[in-house]
C-alpha cells in the first residue's frame, strides 16, 4: 500500500532540503504530484491509501490524512495545494 499522507511530509522534506542545499529534487517531486493528480477520488481530494499493485484506491480521503497534506503540499505544488 502507499500512503499519500507519509509521502507528502517526506517529499516536502526533501523540497526543504534543496532550498537550504540548493539541490534538486524536482523530478521526484513532480513524479509524486502527477501520480496523485491522476489518482484523486471523485471529490478531487488526495486518498488516504492506494494500492500500486492494483491501481486501486486503498481508502477513500480521511481529514486526518488531507490536513496533514495540506499543511505540506504548498512546497511541493502551490497549484494543487
Amino acid at each position: 500500500m502507499a500512503w499519500p499522507a507519509d509521502n507528502a511530509v517526506a517529499l516536502a522534506s526533501m523540497c526543504v532540503h534543496d532550498e537550504l542545499r540548493g539541490r534538486r529534487s524536482n523530478q521526484v517531486v513532480a513524479r509524486w504530484v502527477a501520480q496523485v493528480r491522476a489518482r484523486l477520488d471523485i471529490q478531487g481530494m488526495i486518498p488516504h491509501a492506494w494500492d500500486p499493485a492494483t491501481e486501486k484506491r486503498g481508502e477513500h480521503a480521511r481529514g486526518c490524512s488531507q490536513a496533514l497534506i495540506n499543511a505540506f503540499l504548498p512546497l511541493m505544488d502551490s497549484t494543487l495545494a
